[in-house]
């Protein structure tokens, strides 16, 4: 088992499919918890089988675009783009005093482990043709005439 592993593109294979397998982990457990790690602006959730990147930039003292009452909170749509399942958006958050811009993506994680699952059979099962033509090939009528 151990000659099975020695070349570099079958370890590279096995990281691969360690990861395929964590991420397929992550998107079985976001169809039954939400899970969120928020540092600084930025924000990385994982719920409904997609994986969520988000960046929130609070910025006082620009105009306000929406006309707001003292304790409204109004979101503001400024583009929202969705192609199966990845999604981008841009909003705008409103209140007195208050402007707030929200940028997110989103990936769903099909999109992550399948390219991983077959670049992992790829590189663990394909041979390299380097590695074919170093054994010389048994010729059977050499050894008939011995």
């Amino acid at each position: 088992m151990g000659e099975f592993f020695k070349g570099w593109r079958r370890k590279a294979g096995l990281v691969t499919l360690v990861m395929a397998c964590l991420l397929m982990v992550a998107w079985m457990r976001s169809y039954g918890r939400y899970d969120e790690v928020r540092f600084s602006l930025h924000s990385i959730s994982s719920d409904g089988g997609a994986l969520l990147w988000g960046r929130h930039v609070p910025a006082t003292g620009r105009r306000h675009i929406l006309d707001t009452s003292e304790n409204a909170h109004v979101a503001a749509f400024v583009w929202y783009r969705d192609w199966g399942g990845f999604r981008s958006e841009h909003r705008i958050f409103t209140q007195p005093n208050v402007f707030s811009e929200h940028n997110s993506w989103t990936i769903p994680y099909w999109s992550l482990v399948l390219p991983l699952t077959l670049l992992s059979a790829w590189l663990i099962l394909v041979t390299p043709r380097n590695e074919k033509r170093t054994q010389a090939p048994i010729d059977s009528r050499s050894q008939e005439g011995q």
